[in-house]
């Protein structure tokens, strides 16, 4: 009796858990306006490879110009930025006809530390730059880079966009998605074009996104103003303005019973031996050896042994040898 009992109770203990979902209070907050996608960290690996590898089966002396900024691109997202570099520089992509390798060149400039030069590209190429564009960000961002130079600290006294928000833009005036959301998103290009090279500490990068959360925060959700802080605190741990405000943000989220963003979702980490040229260019040099196998032999014929004389010495001796038994059969026969 008391097995059946015991039987019971977990049969209805059973019943109780599959039925009963526990729901989480927390609710995932929407934002209609903006919402980061993930920030990509380095460049694949295997897609760089195919791209070396189909290069370099080409004779350099017919290579047509695009296949060099192909090149030179490539050679960027590997992290050989010295040659990079090389090539952009004679080659001099234009911003209007060669639009993503002009950025390259820029990119490629601020990882080589040519940040005056790169200023200098952007003001001939752009002479009258809008307000808010991407350029116009890359600008502020190469200007942040001289002052952190001069002084490590500047950015506790200092701002890098001086981004005066209009408290006054409501979401619903026609001006809101010129004036704030096409200008968060043009930030965001110029943002994920440097993190997916820079992955190092850098309180230049750590204070933009600092300063663009704090422009989102009046306007959009808190959920993506929280993403955008952490950025910033992976990049200067040591900002305590940000870490602040990033507790800030997550008691507010939580006392609106809304659901903490998951970091990595939108800051994966990084495979650092992704970014090694020299291993890459092995599985280039291993790719092309494996092509050139010849096909293996499956079955092995035994070896002939070596004589140490002429073979053919065999055979006549063995035909002397045959005569003379010939000779000597007869001559007893005759006896």
């Amino acid at each position: 009796m008391l097995f059946v009992l015991l039987g019971w109770a977990g049969y209805g203990h059973s019943r109780i858990d599959s039925t009963n979902v526990i729901r989480s209070p927390y609710k995932k907050e929407r934002d209609k306006f903006f919402t980061f996608q993930t920030f990509k960290r380095g460049f694949n690996s295997d897609s760089l490879k195919n791209e070396l590898d189909k290069l370099e089966g080409r004779r350099k002396d017919v290579w047509s110009r695009m296949d060099s900024l192909h090149f030179a691109q490539a050679t960027l997202r590997t992290g050989n930025y010295k040659l990079a570099d090389h090539y952009f520089h004679y080659l001099n992509p234009s911003i209007k006809t060669e639009n993503e390798y002009w950025w390259n060149h820029i990119e490629t400039l601020l990882m080589t530390d040519q940040i005056r030069v790169g200023l200098e590209i952007m003001n001939h190429d752009m002479p009258g730059v809008l307000q808010f564009s991407e350029v116009y960000f890359m600008k502020k961002i190469f200007i942040a880079e001289i002052a952190q130079k001069k002084d490590v600290k500047w950015y506790k006294t200092h701002s890098v966009l001086k981004w005066e928000v209009d408290t006054t833009l409501n979401p619903t005036d026609e001006d809101f998605d010129i004036n704030i959301v096409q200008p968060i998103k043009n930030l965001d290009k110029v943002l994920k074009r440097i993190i997916h090279h820079i992955h190092e500490e850098d309180p230049v990068i750590s204070r933009t996104a600092y300063e663009m959360a704090m422009v989102m925060e009046p306007y959009f959700s808190k959920s993506q103003t929280y993403i955008i802080l952490s950025i910033a605190r992976h990049y200067n741990k040591w900002d305590k303005e940000i870490l602040a405000e990033i507790k800030r943000v997550k008691s507010e989220l939580l006392f609106d019973k809304l659901k903490i963003p998951n970091f990595r979702t939108y800051f994966p980490r990084t495979e650092y031996w992704r970014f090694d040229y020299e291993m890459l260019k092995e599985k280039v040099i291993e790719s092309k050896r494996e092509k050139n196998l010849e096909t293996p032999v499956l079955r092995v014929e035994a070896e002939k042994q070596e004589l140490g004389f002429d073979p053919q010495i065999i055979v006549v001796v063995g035909i002397a040898f045959v005569f003379l038994s010939v000779l000597i059969f007869l001559r007893a026969k005759r006896k």
